[in-house]
C-alpha cells in the first residue's frame, strides 16, 4: 500500500465485462514519472464532501500497488484532492521532437520500393505521426517521457539503414529492396503502440487493446492500407507484418505468434533488442 500525490493527465472511463463503470488514470509524480491508475469504484474512493475527480488536478491516492502487463499500476482506494503548484508536475523537455523528425525522414526519403514508400508515406500523413510524437514508448519503464516513441523509432530507423548497408549489400540484385523492407519494418513495428495509449485510432476500447496488443494492432493498420491500395503490394505488405510479428522473438522465449522466416526480420530483432537496451541506461547509468 502506498499513499502519494499524483497529477491526474488523462482519465478515461470503461466498463467491465458485468457492465460495470471503472477508470484510467494517467498519472504523474513529482518526480515526473507516470504510472498507470485504475478506480474499479468511482463512487467509493472520494470523501463526501468533495467533487468527484477530474483531470488536471493534483490528488493524494491511497493504493495498492500490482503488476500489469509488466508495468506498475495503482489499483487506488481513496483519493483526496490538494492545492498544490501543478508546476512541479510537468514534464521536462526530454527529446527535441523537430530534430528527430528531421533525422528519421533524412533516412527515410532514401526508400526507393513503391510499396515501402507507399507505406511511409501512409504513416507520415494526417494526424497519426502528431500522435507518436507526443506520446512515450511505454508508460512508466523504457522511453517513458513525451516523444519516447518517436525516439525509439528513430533509434530503429537509423539503425537499420546502418546495419542494413554493412549486412545487406552481398547481393546487390536485393540489396534495395531488403534494405527498404527493413527500413520500413523498423518504422511500422512499433506504431501500435500509439493505439494502445490513444485508442481512437481504431475506435477501440481498453479490453480490445489490451487483449490485441501493439504488434496486432500495427498489422491492423498494415492490413487497412493493404485494401486501400487494392492489394497493389500486397506481397510487399505481407512481408512487413511477417517482421512486425515476429520482431519480439528471442533465444530465451518466443514472446512473439511467429516463427521468423525472412533475414530483415532476423536483424530487426536484433535492432529491436538493442534500442530496448538502451532505453535501459538511462535508469540504470544516471
Amino acid at each position: 500500500m502506498e499513499t502519494i500525490t499524483y497529477l491526474v493527465k488523462k482519465i478515461s472511463q470503461f466498463k467491465t465485462t458485468n457492465d460495470s463503470s471503472y477508470l484510467i488514470l494517467d498519472l504523474i509524480s513529482s518526480d515526473k514519472s507516470r504510472i498507470r491508475g485504475v478506480i474499479w469504484k468511482p463512487d467509493e474512493v472520494m470523501e463526501d464532501d468533495e467533487e468527484f475527480i477530474h483531470e488536471d488536478a493534483v490528488y493524494i491516492f491511497g493504493a495498492d500497488e500490482q503488476i500489469y502487463k509488466g508495468d506498475k499500476q495503482l489499483n487506488i482506494y481513496y483519493a483526496s484532492e490538494v492545492d498544490v503548484d501543478k508546476s512541479i508536475f510537468c514534464d521536462d523537455a526530454v527529446v527535441d521532437v523537430d530534430s528527430l523528425m528531421e533525422r528519421l525522414m533524412s533516412v527515410l526519403v532514401t526508400v526507393k520500393t513503391p510499396a515501402y514508400r507507399y507505406i511511409i508515406k501512409s504513416i507520415l500523413s494526417g494526424n497519426f505521426m502528431e500522435n507518436i510524437k507526443s506520446l512515450p514508448k511505454t508508460p512508466n519503464y523504457d522511453y517513458s517521457y513525451p516523444g519516447g516513441l518517436l525516439q525509439n523509432i528513430v533509434y530503429m530507423v537509423e539503425l537499420s539503414n546502418f546495419i542494413a548497408n554493412v549486412m545487406l549489400q552481398d547481393n546487390m540484385d536485393t540489396f534495395e529492396s531488403s534494405r527498404d523492407l527493413l527500413i520500413c519494418s523498423a518504422l511500422v513495428c512499433d506504431i501500435g503502440k500509439a493505439t494502445e495509449m490513444s485508442l481512437s485510432y481504431f475506435k477501440l476500447d481498453e479490453s480490445e487493446s489490451d487483449l490485441l496488443g501493439h504488434q496486432y494492432l500495427s498489422c491492423l493498420f498494415l492490413s487497412e492500407l493493404d485494401k486501400k491500395c487494392d492489394y497493389k503490394y500486397h506481397s510487399e505488405i505481407t512481408n512487413v507484418k511477417h517482421c512486425v510479428l515476429s520482431h519480439h522473438s528471442t533465444d530465451y522465449n518466443n514472446w512473439s505468434p511467429i516463427k521468423i522466416k525472412l533475414k530483415e526480420a532476423e536483424l530487426l530483432r536484433h535492432i529491436v533488442q538493442l534500442v530496448f537496451k538502451s532505453g535501459e541506461w538511462n535508469l540504470k547509468y544516471k
